[in-house]
């Protein structure tokens, strides 16, 4: 082999280890914008977009907003990791400190890999499915991420499917406080 990652890639894939190509779930540009329609949801297709980026303790972060908030993330080897302290913060000041992170999407390393995890207010459970998940762009290979957030009146339920270097290509909703 001329290319030694085309040779570690296509070693790796014949073992059947199904590893990402790279870490980042969501591409992290400033300028890159997703729309998906949520479903189960009337109205307008949810759009998210990644605004600005900023140096924070020596390594770049980035602004994105979703649903009207804004979100520092950044791509790891573990997954999209979030600046907790910074919710919403738009003009970060020079000396900002990220405080507490989360690692929110963690990244399944291979197809019996199901990683189950606290994140946020609630509780993660994420696995890579073994079937393309079609939508109106086309099909993906898709990890998919189930949060449950407990409350009153009732619980929240979220399912993501992100595919890795795509971005978010589903999102559906379920609260049972009804």
């Amino acid at each position: 082999c001329l290319l030694p990652t085309y040779c570690l890639a296509l070693f790796l894939s014949m073992l059947g280890t199904n590893l990402p190509v790279s870490a980042e779930l969501i591409p992290l540009y400033v300028g890159n914008s997703w729309k998906y329609k949520m479903l189960g949801q009337r109205g307008e297709p949810v759009s998210n977009r990644v605004i600005k980026s900023a140096r924070i303790d020596g390594t770049y972060w980035y602004g994105m907003e979703e649903w009207g908030d804004l979100y520092w993330v950044r791509s790891t080897d573990q997954g999209q990791e979030e600046a907790m302290n910074l919710f919403d913060i738009i003009d970060l000041p020079d000396d900002t400190k990220i405080e507490k992170r989360d690692v929110f999407y963690r990244i399944p390393k291979s197809l019996d890999e199901t990683l189950e995890y606290k994140a946020s207010a609630g509780e993660m459970k994420a696995r890579r499915l073994t079937e393309k998940v079609k939508v109106p762009a086309g099909e993906f290979d898709v990890i998919e991420y189930l949060y449950k957030e407990s409350g009153d009146p009732g619980d929240l339920v979220m399912r993501t499917l992100i595919s890795p270097g795509v971005g978010i290509i589903r999102f559906e909703t379920q609260d049972t406080s009804a």
